[in-house]
């Protein structure tokens, strides 16, 4: 919201760019938080995010976008608390606040670089590789929002139609 005195509030759009530029701002905190979490990774840890990665596979052919949307955020739940810095997990959730649930699902291209994406990400932590893992949540979290902003600039919907729900996490 933007104010103007002696009239209220404005609603201030947001550009393609602007969505992108707020996903490069979670793509740095997002980065740390998997070179972090790749220092202190466990066998368990480890084990939970392969079966997040099985369960997106089968979301993803089930054709089930609201169990492919919650296992995606449940897998950066996990690798965020793992890395033991509450304050940086918080300010990656806060930094793109504005994406509305089941708008992910309606990018193209979202859903098979993010199954091939994670995979990524949980062989740099798996091999406790801490720069690794930093530069692929990083280049994930990128590349998210670079297909967001093309599915905008394209006129896309955005919001999905009816929907004002907002998540906090990615």
């Amino acid at each position: 919201l933007e104010l103007h005195p002696n009239r209220g509030f404005a609603v201030v759009k947001i550009s393609p760019k602007d969505v992108a530029d707020l996903f490069l701002v979670q793509s740095y905190a997002a980065g740390e938080l998997a070179a972090r979490a790749a220092e202190c990774v466990t066998p368990e840890l480890v084990r939970r995010l392969d079966e997040l990665g099985e369960d997106l596979d089968r979301h993803a052919e089930d054709g089930d976008e609201r169990a492919f949307e919650v296992a995606n955020d449940e897998f950066h739940t996990l690798v965020n608390r793992a890395a033991g810095s509450p304050r940086l997990a918080w300010f990656y959730a806060e930094a793109i606040p504005i994406i509305p649930r089941r708008f992910l699902t309606l990018v193209p291209g979202w859903i098979d670089s993010t199954r091939r994406e994670h995979r990524a990400i949980v062989e740099r932590l798996r091999e406790r590789d801490a720069e690794g893992a930093r530069d692929a949540m990083s280049a994930h979290i990128r590349h998210v929002g670079e297909l967001v902003a093309k599915h905008l600039d394209a006129g896309g919907a955005w919001p999905p139609d009816g929907d004002r729900t907002y998540v906090r996490d990615h």
